[in-house]
């Protein structure tokens, strides 16, 4: 059964490529920039898609002659979704699940995420953005401003990217800066009292030199629901603002040079406003009844971060290679207070405050690119530094005897170095080979301490001997072998074999547990790439067979997360489509099938409902049950239909997303179960496109979907994603 899907798979390719090589015409697969529109020169038929340029191997190429699946979204994508950071990207790619556990995002893609959280604790699906790694995974939240493109890169991207690229990665790219004047703002008010507004401008300030800047903030000023213990608000965000501006220099002759520089802040209780999951019992206290957004807790949650950096990029022409080095610095901070038995009796609340940093280095020499062999090599340097200052578990009443307070502090420094290359081979006009690999020196060390505090103020004992250089090294090497084939102008067919890893570690949050061994997946993949009918459609298809050794898994306990290794067997197939029907028509879609389940895990934790209340924590056997967060089928379909009107134009997009469900924990014993999103947008824009006024609403059928469950011995909580939301946007560009 295992190879079901890709045996599957296989045959449909070999079936369906003749056909879909004798519908498409005569297409060029000629490279333009993300930005660029198709050349003038190349013949296509009224309603043709445009191309799509990705960089996922380090060079700008056209989708389609790409041999890895990815799944592009666009700028006017987001915006007709109004998708404002990635907790709604999976609406608009399917295989990619997005959840959160206290304001971290819990990317999973393909079955391969992690639900471990904290200083050092790195998600195995990276993001980049404009080519800088963002190592803290609460970044990934982020607000999207000034997005050009996000490339959803499937499958081990360990060659080029190499660093916790297991699954995939997020290649966030944004709008470069022009010479000529431009002036883009827009105001967006919706139901409980959001308001945001957008700024963009760019304009040159010297010949060969451009600027821009971009800004956007949200305020929502009615919350989703009440503590009921004090009457405050709760899945409220305060505040969300972030600023960009990047600097280009870009002249005829000589290295074009790009610095950027961004700062974001927020301040909200979306993603730790906890209650009891329906149906269980607390330890302490009746179960929760309330209305789903409410909550009923002694402690009010809140979480308040602020992250930012600078990068450079430098860019040379040298004839016959092109020198690339990019150098970045990130600094986070965050701040989260919330109760982890979800009950309005005082029990236990967590305060935590998490730093990082990091400094980044990235040398890059690329072949020309008409060249018979491309070929890149590079290196790469990552330092960070993350740490708990500190993870405060407090108890109260009960539980507070006699000590009241435990706090660990916990800084784990990481030291990365890595060297790549890679080549692509034209084996005859038609057929190329790529041969890729990548060695990764890497060092962690971990300094800990706890200290507690006694229920009458006065200072404890140390919880733990003080831990002081910690340390555990690894070399590990990855590589991809990759066989393509045009078997015509508009049909790519390719295999492929990648080794992928993800770091090792320390668990901060529990410092006397042992080191957790780094991730391990060979990845097998099929994928078929088509353009027919006169480049009216777009179809990708791929299916996929993972051995995933060592997988990092996690339990939450009390106030902390303890973290094992597994190993899983992952298969499936996905699916991405665009269609332009007519020229007033377009569709997008998409479908993932996932079988992702453990193949060894002996000593998972599995919780039991205790009929007194709470949960009774042992450990058990979890082969053959389901990876956590990991539905076994996501799906979209997406028309957008465009009706032209005196003085403009009309287009009412819409988008039905449906995910199967999960299970949370290892256990497989709590459920998140299938549920369905709607969004929909009607927008009117002028017909200089200068102006533009749009409707739109988000989960219009309010569905109810988890973004957190979590057990513990003393409960079992649960946060949900936002309920429906709708609004009015008007913008100007100029």
């Amino acid at each position: 059964m295992r190879f079901a899907v890709v045996g599957t798979s296989t045959v449909f390719f070999v079936m369906t490529a003749p056909l879909l090589a004798q519908s498409a015409g005569p297409a060029s697969m000629g490279i333009t920039s993300k930005a660029t529109a198709p050349d003038a020169t190349q013949e296509q038929s009224a309603g043709a898609l445009e191309e799509i340029i990705v960089t996922a191997q380090k060079r700008q190429e056209n989708l389609q002659s790409v041999p890895i699946a990815i799944t592009p979204v666009t700028a006017e994508r987001l915006a007709a979704l109004k998708i404002d950071d990635a907790r709604d990207l999976n609406i608009a790619a399917p295989g990619l699940n997005v959840t959160a556990s206290v304001g971290h995002a819990l990317l999973n893609l393909r079955g391969v995420g992690t639900s471990l959280l904290g200083p050092g604790e790195e998600s195995p699906i990276a993001l980049y953005v404009d080519g800088v790694y963002y190592a803290d995974s609460a970044t990934a939240f982020m607000s999207f401003n000034n997005i050009a493109q996000i490339d959803v890169l499937k499958g081990p991207q360990g060659t080029l990217f190499g660093r916790n690229a297991t699954g995939g990665l997020l290649e966030v790219t944004t709008v470069n800066p022009t010479q000529a004047l431009g002036v883009r703002a827009s105001v967006s008010y919706g139901n409980y009292q959001t308001a945001t507004g957008k700024f963009y401008v760019t304009g040159g300030l010297a010949p060969d030199l451009a600027i821009d800047f971009a800004a956007q903030y949200t305020h929502q000023g009615s919350p989703y629901g009440t503590n009921a213990a004090n009457g405050m608000g709760v899945y409220q965000t305060g505040h969300d603002y972030a600023v960009r501006s990047k600097l280009r220099y870009s002249p005829d002759s000589g290295p074009t040079v790009t610095l950027i520089a961004d700062y974001g802040n927020d301040n909200t209780s979306q993603g730790v406003s906890l209650h009891e999951y329906p149906g269980r019992k607390p330890l302490f206290g009746a179960p929760y009844t309330g209305p789903r957004y409410d909550i009923d807790v002694d402690t009010q949650p809140l979480q308040t971060g602020q992250e930012g950096g600078i990068s450079g990029k430098i860019e040379q022409d040298l004839g016959a290679v092109r020198l690339v080095s990019i150098t970045a610095f990130r600094e986070s901070h965050f701040v989260s207070d919330f109760d982890i038995d979800g009950t309005p009796i005082p029990l236990v609340s967590v305060d935590v405050v998490e730093q990082s940093r990091q400094l980044s280095q990235e040398i890059q020499l690329l072949s020309n690119e008409i060249s018979q062999f491309n070929w890149v090599v590079g290196g790469y340097f990552v330092g960070a530094t993350s740490s708990f200052d500190p993870n405060r578990v407090k108890f109260f009443g009960p539980l507070a005897s006699p000590v009241a307070t435990v706090e660990t502090y916990g800084t784990q420094r990481t030291n990365s170095i890595s060297a790549f290359a890679q080549g692509t081979l034209k084996l005859t006009t038609s057929t190329r080979l790529t041969l890729g690999a990548r060695a990764t020196h890497e060092k962690r060390t971990l300094d800990a301490r706890e200290p507690t505090v006694f229920s009458d103020g006065s200072p404890g004992p140390e919880a733990i001997p003080p831990i002081n250089g910690a340390q555990i090294t690894v070399t590990k090497p990855t590589w991809r072998v990759s066989l393509d084939h045009d078997l015509s102008d508009d049909v790519l067919v390719y295999v492929s074999y990648n080794r992928g890893f993800k770091s090792g570690g320390f668990n901060a949050q529990v410092p006397t547990q042992p080191a957790f061994q780094p991730e391990r997946i060979d990845a097998y993949e099929i994928g078929l790439k088509t353009t027919p009918f006169d480049r009216r459609l777009r179809l990708n298809t791929a299916a996929y067979y993972y051995n995933y050794k060592n997988y990092q898994a996690s339990a939450f306990t009390l106030g902390a997360i303890t973290v094992t290794n597994a190993d899983a067997r992952i298969y499936g197939a996905d699916l991405d489509l665009e269609a332009s029907l007519t020229q007033r028509l377009r569709l997008n879609g998409g479908l993932g099938y996932n079988h992702a389940r453990f193949s060894r895990f002996p000593d998972a934790v599995f919780s039991t409902p205790l009929p007194q209340g709470g949960t009774l924590q042992t450990t058990g056997n979890a082969q053959g049950n389901h990876l956590p967060y990991v539905p076994d089928l996501t799906a979209n379909i997406g028309p957008a239909y465009t009706i032209p009107v005196s003085g403009g134009s009309i287009t009412i997009d819409a988008n039905y997303y449906y995910n199967s469900g999960w299970y949370p924990e290892a256990d497989n014993f709590l459920h998140q179960k299938h549920y369905n999103l709607v969004t929909a947008s009607i927008g009117w824009t002028s017909a200089d496109e200068r102006y533009w006024v749009r409707a739109w609403g988000k989960n219009l059928t309010d569905a109810a979907a988890a973004t957190q469950i979590a057990s513990s011995f003393l409960s079992t909580v649960i946060a949900y994603q936002p309920p429906r939301t709708y609004g009015l946007e008007a913008g100007v560009k100029f």
